[in-house]
């Protein structure tokens, strides 16, 4: 094996460069098979990043944030944010948003983190992502010990630069000196750096900001909320502060119009009022980037997409899509389970591929929030270069009584698992064959047991109803059990709550779990899943690939 892999990294010194696309297309296949080896060539795979062709320079960037880890995050980030001051605008807003989800995962202090994250925006300027906007602000509120450092720091960056070119990172200023405004002339904390600027000059800056004409209307809202933080903030300056509101009164925008009219009457009717309704906010709660990427959105991390030109002709020349007319640009050429073949024939025991936990670039190698969205459907994305991959991972909808765990892990994301309320064991049922369609042990491995059993919706026949039944064969009970699911995006996932958290030994009970796996186009199914659970106080993670659904349940 990594004799194989450093003949592919001299391959990325040929000068051919198909044969340099083709080493990074099987390097970045490859990487969680032997990541040590493909680590050896990570130079060189940089360089890459610097190639005339396209192409290349798209397979290279997913290998350079596939091959990050602690250990070489301050280097990689260093070569990434060169590449991105002079990336073409179709590489900024992807490389943005997955430099702050592999600075979310392996910065090695907080301080870092952000002054990263205000690189990047500076860097990339208006290509920025929204979800990158509200990820730094939710960080920038958590890390209680830097509003002084961070708020300082953004003063000087739009204050010196173009705001106009750099609007996310005006949307992020405004927030932090709206919050933390009374700050910028603070000299306590061994990281503070006063700017000495006073109230009247931030006002200028603010009035200039909201009559810019190039300035979006997002931004706007930031700033004239931030203004009435800071009316708060600086009291003194207060009159001067509901002037500049008041004339946003008769804006041709509605929302902005709105928001000065509420505005305004807080100065006028509810002045006693407008102190407590504008003060500080509490830390907002903990949610990282990477898991509303990896989970909520249905989308997936980089180690996830298999981007080969054969899965591409694979999705084109399936049944499915000869019958159903040309694949979306999404099923053909982000198909994360099209690179692992056609389908086996349905058997008891599907083909799986499992992963450890120790796998650097497993997308489970934490817990997850259930999220309460709903949920995503097919999206028309055919960009080869979203890390994020073409995945709807799912967790379960949470019970009416759901506690969510005050455990925070930060590997992947920051979101703690929420802890479901155990049902009523029962005993372990057979599983019946519902609708003709057999059932199938999808997952067998240190004594948990995890069996499906389908039937078709009725109201909906391109919707399948899948009983998940998990059964434990050991000793000893798994508590926090907690069943994920993805699919590609040509399909619809549900998944509603399971009955309870914990499966009893010995078979003596089950958890069970209802999924709804909706197929508008009737293309296989493929299915990748993560289980954890705790057994004898240790945490297990597992995760596997299901290929062989029987073909009655997605037609």
């Amino acid at each position: 094996r990594i004799l194989g892999v450093n003949i592919l990294g001299r391959f990325l010194l040929n000068t051919d460069k198909n044969i340099r696309y083709v080493a990074l297309n099987t390097l970045l296949r490859t990487v969680h098979a032997d990541y040590t080896a493909v680590q050896r060539h990570r130079n060189t795979i940089l360089d890459c990043l610097k190639d005339p062709d396209v192409s290349i320079r798209r397979r290279a960037l997913e290998l350079c944030f596939a091959l990050i880890n602690t250990q070489n995050i301050r280097a990689m980030t260093k070569e990434l944010l060169v590449f991105l001051e002079k990336a073409d605008p179709e590489f900024k807003a992807l490389c943005s948003s997955n430099l702050f989800i592999a600075a979310e995962m392996y910065a090695p202090t907080k301080r870092w983190h952000i002054d990263t994250m205000i690189k990047v925006l500076t860097t990339a300027g208006n290509y920025v992502r929204d979800d990158v906007v509200g990820s730094l602000i939710q960080l920038i509120s958590e890390t209680s010990s830097l509003h002084t450092y961070t708020v300082q720091q953004l003063w000087r960056q739009i204050s010196e630069e173009d705001f106009s070119a750099r609007q996310p990172l005006a949307q992020v200023a405004c927030w932090c000196i709206g919050e933390f405004g009374d700050l910028l002339n603070s000299a306590d904390g061994a990281d503070a750096d006063p700017v000495n600027v006073t109230e009247d000059e931030i006002i200028d800056f603010y009035e200039k900001m909201l009559s810019s004409n190039q300035v979006q209307l997002v931004t706007k809202e930031y700033a004239v909320t931030s203004l009435m933080k800071l009316s708060v903030r600086f009291a003194s300056s207060a009159p001067r502060i509901k002037k500049v509101v008041d004339a946003f009164g008769g804006n041709m925008n509605v929302e902005l119009q709105q928001r000065s009219i509420e505005f305004s009457s807080l100065f006028s009717k509810f002045d006693h009022l407008r102190g407590s309704l504008l003060e500080r906010m509490p830390p907002m709660e903990s949610k990282s980037l990477a898991s509303s990427a990896a989970l909520d959105n249905g989308q997936a991390r980089e180690d996830e997409i298999l981007l080969d030109d054969q899965a591409s002709r694979d999705a084109q020349n399936s049944p499915s899509a000869l019958t159903s007319g040309p694949p979306s640009e999404s099923s053909a050429l982000l198909d994360l389970l099209g690179g692992v073949g056609s389908p086996v024939e349905s058997s008891s025991l599907p083909s799986t591929t499992s992963r450890s936990e120790g796998d650097v670039l497993d997308i489970g190698s934490t817990s997850f929030e259930a999220g309460n969205a709903p949920p995503i459907g097919s999206s028309g994305s055919s960009d080869l270069l979203d890390l994020l991959g073409d995945l709807e991972l799912s967790a379960p909808t949470p019970a009416a009584q759901t506690v969510p765990s005050a455990t925070l892990i930060s590997s992947l994301s920051s979101l703690g698992t929420p802890v479901v309320p155990d049902g009523i064991v029962s005993r372990s049922p057979v599983l019946p064959t519902t609708n003709g369609i057999p059932p199938m042990t999808i997952f067998e491995k240190d004594g948990l047991k995890l069996d499906f059993a389908f039937e078709k919706e009725p109201s909906s026949p391109q919707t399948a109803v899948i009983n998940l039944t998990a059964i434990n064969l050991s000793s000893c009970p798994m508590t926090d059990f907690l069943f994920q699911a993805a699919v590609p995006k040509t399909f619809q996932l549900q998944m509603l709550p399971p009955d309870g958290s914990v499966v009893q030994p010995n078979s003596s009970g089950c958890v069970r779990q209802t999924i709804k796996v909706t197929s508008p186009q009737k293309n296989p199914l493929r299915m990748r899943i993560k289980i954890s659970y705790s057994i004898n106080g240790a945490q297990v993670l597992e995760q596997a690939e299901v290929n062989n659904f029987p073909s009655s349940v997605w037609q």
